[in-house]
């Protein structure tokens, strides 16, 4: 009979599992959970559109950067960007031509001509007045010009006399350009100008005539007037 006192038989139940078998599944169910964590992480990744791989990461959905965004390598676009605040570079920016629309431009410009305009047979006075005039029409929401204007004159007479020309632009003549005409003269006069505070309408172009002599008309007097201008907003 075997008495409390008694050693009797050791059972395995008497004693814990070994030290060495606790650490062996504590870090199975570690490696276990580290893979449930990259293969939840890799769906969530991939239901955003997002894919990792060795040559980088993909973004196949949107991204919305709310604080700052700061790349040290090059950047490169295939659609289009759109920038609703300042952007700013430190370096220079290139882009392919074509790129950035006219409308697009903080002052875009704007090239109108003015019809030619060619008359002839006018008579002549001392006073210097229009022969050949045109207009420009200015674009809506422009509100200045740089203008050139082009006069040409062929003058003839039946004697000796002086004449004379001038490219004027919105009632702004130019210089006068001329000489003697002995029976015939060929001239020509240019003149530019810059305009501010356009709202529509058009600016006059003309090329007046003035002689010495007041005379009447005759069929080789031809006047000619040549204009451009450079809107900006």
């Amino acid at each position: 009979m075997v008495d409390e006192w008694s050693p009797g038989t050791a059972q395995s139940s008497d004693f814990p599992r070994t030290e060495t078998d606790g650490i062996k599944a504590l870090i199975a169910r570690l490696s276990g959970l580290a893979t449930d964590v990259r293969e939840s992480t890799g769906n969530l990744l991939r239901t955003a559109g997002i894919y990792i791989t060795t040559a980088g990461m993909r973004i196949a959905s949107s991204l919305k950067v709310e604080g700052d965004l700061e790349s040290t390598g090059s950047a490169r676009f295939g659609g289009a960007l759109n920038v609703t605040g300042d952007a700013v570079f430190s370096g220079n920016l290139a882009v392919p031509n074509g790129s950035i629309t006219n409308d697009q431009l903080a002052s875009p410009l704007v090239i109108v001509g003015a019809a030619p305009a060619t008359v002839s047979g006018w008579a002549v006075s001392t006073t210097s007045e229009a022969k050949a005039s045109s207009v420009i029409s200015v674009p809506a929401g422009f509100s200045r010009a740089a203008v050139v204007a082009w006069a040409n004159m062929h003058f003839m007479d039946t004697s000796a006399n002086g004449g004379w020309l001038r490219a004027t632009i919105a009632g702004n003549g130019g210089a006068e350009m001329g000489g003697l005409a002995n029976l015939q003269l060929g001239q020509s006069a240019s003149h530019a100008i810059g305009l501010t505070g356009l709202s529509g309408g058009t600016i006059g172009v003309s090329c007046d005539v003035r002689a010495s002599a007041a005379t009447a008309g005759m069929s080789g007097r031809i006047a000619q007037i040549n204009a451009v201008a450079f809107f900006q907003r």
